[in-house]
C-alpha cells in the first residue's frame, strides 16, 4: 500500500528506478563479454550472454512502462479539470486571502486554487 501511496502520480519514478537497477548489470555484463570477444574469446555458449540481454531487455521495458504510466497520469488528470498535483500555499500571498485565525496558512481542507479564484 505504500508503494502505490507514494508512486501514485508518478509510475516513472518506480518503474524508470527498477528498469536501471535491471539494465546497469546487464550492459556492464554484455560490455565484458564483449571485452572478451575482441581478445578472442567464444562466448557464443554461454549462459552468461543470455542473462546480460535478458537484464538489459527487462529493463528496457520497465522504463517504457514507466513512461507509458507517466502519459496515462498526465492525461488522467488534466480531463477531468483536477490538479495533479495538490499544494497548498504559506507566506505573504496567502495571508492576505486567508480567513481571520487562520494564523497565515491555508487550512488543509481548501487547495490551493484560491489565487484563481480571486482573479
Amino acid at each position: 500500500m505504500v508503494f502505490f501511496m507514494r508512486f501514485r502520480q508518478r509510475p516513472l519514478h518506480a518503474f524508470g528506478g527498477l528498469g536501471l537497477w535491471l539494465a546497469t548489470p546487464g550492459m556492464l555484463i554484455l560490455a565484458w563479454l564483449l571485452v572478451q570477444k575482441l581478445l578472442g574469446a567464444d562466448i557464443g555458449g554461454r549462459p552468461l550472454l543470455l542473462a546480460g540481454v535478458l537484464l538489459v531487455l527487462m529493463g528496457m521495458q520497465f522504463i517504457a512502462v514507466g513512461l507509458v504510466g507517466e502519459l496515462l497520469t498526465r492525461i488522467y488528470y488534466e480531463s477531468g479539470g483536477g490538479q495533479q498535483y495538490h499544494a497548498h500555499e504559506y507566506g505573504a500571498c496567502a495571508e492576505s486571502q486567508t480567513p481571520q485565525g487562520a494564523g497565515g496558512k491555508v487550512p488543509a481542507s481548501q487547495p490551493a486554487v484560491r489565487a484563481a479564484a480571486s482573479t
